[in-house]
């Protein structure tokens, strides 16, 4: 099943291919249906540099994202990525998917996390095999806390330096 991108207000979420994701890791233009899509200077983090060999291996055997895997936030008014979100993986045995977003530094504070979380939180609760949608994050992660709640995500536990957040159907 071909998953749509997502949009708000002021965002675009697309749903990364194979093709975009290889595209990324070996620093080539991003391919998108004709359309110019560039990126932040600082895009892709350092942390999305870290999960895109996983993203590379799991989109290599599906023939189109099943919207579990990662997604780029681009803004609209430039057609600039500023950052990526999405699932650690389809929904567990229960229907817990986690979900992780990150943005560049420079689009920080300015309402883009949580505007692309929402978003991406409304695609997965209308799936039929989510149940609920998780996250962790640091504790003193002041922002992605907010973040978070802003979204509904209610705390369920802390272990150690970490707090883990959930939002059900």
């Amino acid at each position: 099943m071909y998953v749509e991108p997502l949009t708000t207000e002021r965002l675009l979420l697309i749903p990364m291919t194979h093709e975009q994701v290889r595209s990324v890791i070996i620093g080539e233009e991003i391919p998108h249906h004709g359309i110019s899509i560039e990126k932040d200077p600082h895009w892709p983090r350092k942390d999305t540099l870290d999960i895109l060999p996983v993203a590379d291996q799991i989109l290599e055997s599906l023939e189109h994202p099943s919207g579990f895997e990662i997604w780029m936030i681009v803004k609209r008014d430039t057609q600039t990525v500023i950052g990526d979100i999405g699932f650690h993986g389809p929904p567990d045995e229960t229907g817990n998917v986690e979900i992780g977003c990150g943005l560049v530094e420079s689009k920080q504070s300015h309402g883009f996390g949580t505007e692309a979380l929402h978003a991406l939180i409304e695609w997965a609760l209308k799936q039929p095999e989510v149940n609920s949608i998780s996250a962790t994050c640091l504790l003193l992660n002041h922002p992605s806390r907010k973040i978070l709640e802003k979204n509904q995500m209610r705390e369920i536990a802390r272990i150690d330096d970490h707090i883990t957040y959930r939002r059900t159907k």
